[in-house]
């Protein structure tokens, strides 16, 4: 497995439609792997990953070079995936106090205030270690409210980055 690659374990059952990283599947950065094949065993996953989780420590600056894994799944299949003993060996990571702009509802099931879309979860990751990239939010509708409501943390996060350059 390619570990410059950061991770995208994805399931059959979200509509592509709603799906904010989806559009991204055919960049050379990322690697999107269907969650069957790491359940049946024909894929594991490098323990130098971290797992973007809500739960996590915080990501920081000491996690510059390690590679992403996570889950772009609903969130009742994302719990699920989690468990799975590939997932769960890994170290986990929180992303902090990122913002969402994606509209989340559910007339099923509550969902964590902290939740981010997988899209924006990607970005804000890249940005904390040192590797922004905004054109992952290129195909995001999202962009413009996600990016202007997080504006500050942005800014903090590329300050960090470019004190640690000079």
């Amino acid at each position: 497995m390619d570990t410059t690659k950061d991770i995208i374990v994805f399931t059959e059952h979200e509509n592509k439609k709603k799906c904010s990283i989806h559009p991204l599947s055919k960049r050379g950065d990322l690697e999107f792997i269907n969650c069957i094949r790491i359940e049946e065993g024909h894929i594991t996953i490098p323990d130098c990953y971290l797992f973007l989780h809500v739960e996590g420590k915080p990501l920081g600056k000491e996690d510059f070079n390690r590679p992403l894994l996570l889950l772009d799944a609903s969130w009742r299949r994302a719990i699920k995936l989690a468990q799975l003993p590939a997932i769960d060996a890994l170290e986990k990571r929180s992303i902090g106090d990122f913002i969402t702009s994606y509209p989340r509802v559910s007339k099923l099931y509550s969902m964590p205030g902290a939740g981010l879309a997988s899209v924006e979860a990607l970005y804000a990751a890249r940005l904390i270690q040192g590797r922004e990239d905004t054109s992952l939010l290129d195909y995001y509708y999202w962009k413009n409210p996600f990016l202007e409501t997080n504006q500050a943390l942005i800014c903090a996060w590329q300050n960090v980055w470019k004190e640690s350059k000079k």
